[in-house]
């Protein structure tokens, strides 16, 4: 019998969700009280290194990074510091740091995979400073593809240069496609392979992409706090639950993957579950500290080319801000069901899509011969330009438990960072 892993988010016979007092959060979100600049920019530069990650923990050394990033999100959870948080982020990069192969095998001279792993976690509790180094070290000489495509080109601007250049430039992103759908077949995920060959290709990254991104994502005024009402307690199953349910998604501004947590489950079941457990418990009661919020209630921006003209915005958000979600979209699927009923064909309604494709055909074919036709409209993106206000206050109205983890997401801004090749 599995074991019952729902929540309440709304009143209910026999439930009452009480009004709570979330002091710190309110002066937050009233603007009363400021994220300290230095913490920001600490955190920033730590998403700005860009190196490497092994994919796939070894064997012989997942237990003991497992067992050493749940320690770490121990301590920054009871603590609340910058410093224990940042720890916290920093340890994936530091540890997992891919080696440089370069087309040949890794030197039997620094050993396995895992035993350069098992050294690095070592090495984090005792010369940190110096394994901090090497990954900033790593991470300054990446050139991007776009620098190496024009140091290639002489500086020169003549026609066959250019030509020469683009060639190579498609060339490397036709066999960037291939290498990321077979490592996608090799962890089994047969839908992402086919969506990396299909869907449509990434907005170059330049200063009008980030202009036509900026125009998809106003500036807005900040919500007015509604009552904060008692956030639900996830158990250890539903979190477990909902972090098996992510499959094949990118990182977030930290660059750790929701598989590298998968992982870390499988290999640390109790430690790391209950780790994770309380972190995730802290946020969704909004009692994680605030100046986490502009990181993990952001992401990293994505731009996709549209056929004939502009970008489609993309974000993809950090793993645990995504975890919380889950939790509270499996946790109370009854009531959001329940609510949503009725009201639209994507929530709460089994087969809506399918109803809606069906009765689409149906009506074509029922008007084929006739003088009727079908107008398809597409609107402006209404998610960037809906009233934040009026959002937060639905929220908490309908499902009110969710009024402290909604008010910690969109109380403020938050950051949505783009690298340019410029």
């Amino acid at each position: 019998m599995k074991p019952d892993i729902s929540v309440h988010l709304r009143p209910a016979l026999g439930h009452v969700i009480g009004v709570v007092e979330n002091p710190e959060l309110k002066r937050f979100v009233e603007g009363k009280s400021q994220i300290p600049a230095s913490f920001t920019e600490e955190l920033m530069g730590l998403c700005k290194i860009d190196v490497p990650l092994l994919k796939f923990l070894p064997r012989a050394a997942a237990s003991p990074f497992s067992g050493a990033w749940a320690r770490l999100f121990t301590d920054a959870g009871v603590t609340g510091s910058l410093a224990s948080w940042k720890a916290c982020f920093m340890f994936p990069k530091a540890v997992l740091l891919a080696p440089v192969r370069a087309g040949r095998r890794v030197s039997q001279k620094k050993g396995s995979l895992a035993t350069q792993v098992l050294e690095r976690i070592q090495r984090f509790s005792s010369d940190r400073d110096s394994l901090l180094s090497e990954v900033l070290e790593r991470a300054t000489n990446r050139v991007p593809r776009a620098r190496e495509a024009k140091s290639e080109s002489g500086g020169k601007v003549d026609g066959k240069v250019i030509d020469a250049v683009k060639k190579s430039v498609e060339s490397r992103i036709e066999k960037s496609m291939e290498k990321a759908a077979v490592a996608a077949l090799r962890i089994g995920d047969v839908h992402k392979a086919l969506r990396i060959l299909n869907d449509a290709p990434l907005a170059p990254k330049n200063e009008a992409t980030l202009i036509e991104l900026r125009k998809l994502h106003p500036q807005g005024s900040p919500p007015v706090p509604p009552p904060f009402y008692k956030a639900p307690s996830f158990s250890p199953e539903l979190v477990k639950t909902a972090l098996a349910s992510f499959a094949g998604s990118a990182a977030g501004l930290f660059g750790y993957r929701p598989f590298l947590l998968q992982q870390c489950l499988k290999a640390e079941s109790f430690t790391f579950l209950h780790a994770i457990t309380a972190i995730v418990n802290q946020l969704a009661s909004g009692r994680a500290p605030l100046f986490l919020q502009p990181f993990l209630a952001g992401g990293v921006s994505i731009a996709l080319a549209k056929p004939n003209r502009g970008v489609r915005p993309l974000c993809c958000g950090d793993p645990l801000r995504r975890l919380v979600g889950k939790c509270f979209c499996l946790g109370g699927k009854d009531d959001i069901s329940d609510e949503f009923r009725g009201k639209n064909y994507g929530v709460g309604c089994p087969g809506g899509v399918e109803v809606v494709a069906h009765s689409l055909r149906n009506d074509l074919e029922r008007f084929s011969n006739t003088e009727f036709g079908l107008l398809k409209i597409d609107f402006k993106n209404a998610f960037n330009m809906i009233d934040r206000t009026a959002f937060v206050r639905a929220t908490c109205e309908k499902l009110p438990a969710l009024s402290q983890w909604t008010q910690w997401c969109y109380g403020a801004p938050s950051i949505c960072f783009m690298t340019t090749s410029t």
